[in-house]
């Protein structure tokens, strides 16, 4: 299905962009909204330090007095003198508790601020996005295994997105689904035969068929770095096999190597050429065509980084949400300069048939979703261009006037009359008079 802009000139993603901008959109208010917490939360622990510094320090002070005014016995008879003893070590222990007291305070204070702002309310909106979405121009790998026994396959994915970011996600793949169970290689792809070094039944070496037909795919990789498939003899119980390479980094020879049940090479690599080459070739298209949509059944955001850095461990998520709308900004000032109608951003999509389908979304919608942030945070949005609009494109349309958000671009019903033709502006029409200018208060009769 084929986006265009909305002055039908080409769009360059396959996607739904508008959707993606909301949904970027509120991910970045979530992350900042976390960025402002912990400012928030870094306030109140300053200030409840501070507070509990000089409510410790009176109290010490206090204490001093205290054992000064206890301290002097030389006119205390030897009875009132155990007594003051007595109210010394007691008042010792009072200024002690009262201490602790103010540290717990203190302590309580600076869990209940940091309460929301820890490592898991920086993934999180990450997790919502990443589930349904994903940023412009994102490249998407896959790492899945078979199980063991009666264990399941495990699948995750891999998306390398614009300015430095990544994610790791879980993917769950449903039941029915061909990669849910180890796959014969027959399944995917019949009479794969290559050739390589192996020993005849009198233990010498020479070239031998390999079927790989014969095989289970019990290991795949296939990310922007690494292209790989380890191919066992049985698909659910440890077993020897082979593994084949088709990429590694730069290099894209393609090479075949034995191993043991435990993955351990057994042999040499072998490069792999001509009819061979073109075998295993055949397979990884195969590969490629039934695992493109595993992506879809992600389930769970695992960890994701900024430049290499766990997200978890930055300082604020604030710098994720400038990476987020850096990422979708130049789409989006394109789509201000080819959306027809002020005050929206402008998509249409072909349905076939000679129909064409226009989505849009108003300017306000996206803004009045970051507008409670601080200003500081807000101006991160800039970027996006719609800072810059007339206060008269962000009025609010009364509620009996608000239109879907999807518009067909052939009418329900043909027009029963032509539109009348206008008499140019510059010749009145002769049937009348040119009409005087009315008052303010009075219609223009050329008006419809």
């Amino acid at each position: 299905m084929r986006y265009l802009y909305g002055d039908s000139s080409s769009f360059p993603l396959n996607q739904n962009f508008i959707e993606t901008l909301a949904a970027a959109t509120d991910t970045c208010v979530a992350l900042l909204q976390v960025d402002e917490a912990l400012l928030k939360a870094q306030r109140t622990a300053e200030e409840a330090n501070a507070a509990a510094i000089s409510e410790i320090a009176d109290i010490e002070r206090l204490g001093v007095r205290v054992n000064k005014v206890l301290a002097d016995r030389a006119q205390l008879s030897k009875a009132t003198s155990k007594v003051a003893g007595e109210v010394a070590e007691a008042s010792a222990q009072h200024f002690a508790r009262a201490k602790k007291g103010v540290k717990a305070w203190r302590d309580a204070t600076l869990r209940k601020a940091m309460r929301g702002c820890g490592p898991a309310a920086f993934l999180q909106p990450l997790h919502t996005f990443m589930m349904c979405h994903e940023l412009p121009y994102t490249t998407w790998g896959v790492r899945w295994k078979a199980g063991r026994g009666e264990e399941p396959v495990q699948a995750q994915a891999y998306a390398i997105m614009q300015r430095g970011l990544t994610a790791t996600l879980s993917i769950e793949i449903p039941r029915k689904h061909l990669w849910a169970q180890p796959i014969k290689v027959s399944q995917l792809e019949r009479k794969l035969t290559i050739q390589m070094m192996g020993k005849n039944w009198l233990g010498r070496e020479r070239m031998r068929d390999v079927h790989l037909e014969r095989y289970y795919i019990t290991r795949l990789t296939r990310t922007t770095e690494r292209e790989a498939i380890i191919l066992s003899k049985k698909a659910k119980d440890a077993s020897a096999g082979l593994r084949i390479s088709l990429r590694e980094g730069e290099s894209r020879q393609i090479t075949v190597v034995r191993i043991d049940a435990n993955e351990i090479p057994t042999s040499e690599p072998a490069l792999l050429e001509g009819i061979d080459a073109a075998m295993v070739k055949r397979l990884w298209s195969r590969i490629d065509e039934t695992t493109s949509d595993l992506t879809r059944y992600r389930s769970q955001l695992l960890a994701a980084t900024l430049y290499g850095k766990p997200v978890t461990e930055l300082d604020t998520p604030a710098t994720v949400a400038v990476a987020f709308i850096q990422a979708v900004a130049p789409l989006t000032r394109d789509m201000l300069r080819h959306s027809r109608t002020p005050g929206e951003l402008q998509l249409k999509r072909d349905l076939g048939d000679g129909r064409r389908e226009e989505l849009f979304i108003s300017h306000q919608e996206i803004t009045g979703k970051y507008a409670k942030l601080s200003s500081r945070n807000r101006n991160l949005f800039n970027d996006l261009g719609l800072h810059k609009l007339q206060r008269s494109s962000s009025s609010k349309r009364p509620k009996d006037s608000q239109r879907s958000r999807r518009r067909s671009s052939r009418p329900s019903q043909p027009a029963s009359q032509p539109p009348a033709s206008r008499p140019s502006p510059s010749q009145p029409s002769p049937s009348r008079p040119s009409p005087s200018r009315p008052s303010p208060s009075q219609p223009s009769p050329s008006q419809p």
